[in-house]
């Protein structure tokens, strides 16, 4: 019996010491044909030349390889170059540094094709996260309006989720000028696209995460460059309607707030000015919001003192009140 093809996209830079591990959790998956792109981002560690003795080794007639190079800075211009590749009707994209479970594809496929309409159909499911110390934790998740627990939780991260070829596309790719939360904000659009969501009960994935990690280990060492993200998506946000605007408006004011508190808990442990300055911008913004409600606006104290004394718990906490 013939089966559909899978596309997977993976950008990497400078992962020589560790791809291989990712590649490895690719040959093991239980699903064939797979279609793999990866697409090296100006490396500078041989990583490129890892990629081609890979693609040498494991390339066959149910595991078709495409190694390509892409000069422009940035995850989501590898991402944009591998999807030009894709030919199949389902894709995903994947991270250089993490693992799929053998069984990845064969579920995102089943999702998909089972979908009442297949090219406009989005699938995810549950991961795991393992931090430098190898502690793990299961990522929340929750199945129910999709587009608000994505923007709480980022349910259509990178590593998390699949859909069919033409949504991507209809969504318009990934925005090369947001250089973090880029997925955060794909996702956003991808779901203003209304497609049919199935949620996958199981946990799919391993993410790792290291120092190299494209989020890094703080937040105020990229001060500014969340705000483009998020200012990203309330442009795309502004495209609804009146009454589902205002909620998700509202929800994009909390993430704000939960960013304003991060940046002041990093400025109090690194005596950083540049944490306070970028916190005292957030919060002016935030005073001012016509997205919030008075009751909302004295939420805000509580919640940003919460990020900073105990950085956890703050989506059960506050955010059924956004």
């Amino acid at each position: 019996m013939n089966r559909e093809t899978f596309s997977i996209v993976i950008p990497v830079h400078n992962r020589a010491r560790i791809v291989s591990r990712t590649l490895d959790s690719i040959v093991a998956q239980s699903y064939r044909p797979l279609h793999i792109v990866l697409v090296d981002n100006n490396s500078t560690d041989g990583t490129f030349d890892i990629l081609r003795q890979w693609k040498e080794l494991h390339q066959s007639d149910d595991l078709i390889i495409d190694v390509i190079c892409e000069k422009r800075k940035g995850a989501s211009a590898a991402r944009n170059a591998g999807l030009a590749l894709v030919s199949s009707r389902f894709s995903c994209f994947f991270d250089s540094d993490d693992i799929m479970h053998p069984e990845l594809a064969a579920e995102a496929m089943k999702a998909l094709t089972a979908s009442p309409t297949p090219e406009n159909s989005v699938v995810a499911w549950r991961a795991i996260f393992k931090d430098s110390s190898g502690t793990s934790r299961r990522l929340r998740y929750s199945s129910r309006n999709p587009l608000r627990n994505h923007l709480l939780h980022g349910i259509l991260a990178t590593q998390r989720t699949a859909a069919s070829t033409s949504l991507y596309r209809r969504a318009g790719g990934w925005n090369e000028s947001l250089p973090c939360w880029n997925d955060l904000e794909f996702g956003v659009r991808v779901l203003l696209c209304h497609p049919h969501f199935s949620f996958i009960d199981k946990d799919l994935v391993t993410i790792h995460f290291t120092s190299r990690s494209i989020t890094g280990r703080n937040f105020t060492h990229r001060a500014g460059e969340w705000e483009m993200s998020l200012q990203s998506i309330e442009r795309a946000l502004r495209t609804t309607d009146d009454e589902r605007d205002r909620s998700l408006m509202s929800l994009l004011e909390y993430r704000r707030a939960v960013l304003a508190g991060h940046y002041l808990r990093e400025a109090k442990s690194f005596t950083s000015s540049r944490g306070k300055t970028s916190a005292e911008i957030l919060t002016n913004r935030l005073s001012k919001s016509p997205f919030l409600t008075k009751f909302q606006r004295r939420l805000l104290r509580p919640l940003i003192i919460w990020t900073i004394k105990v950085n956890k718990g703050m989506a059960t906490l506050f955010s059924r009140f956004f």
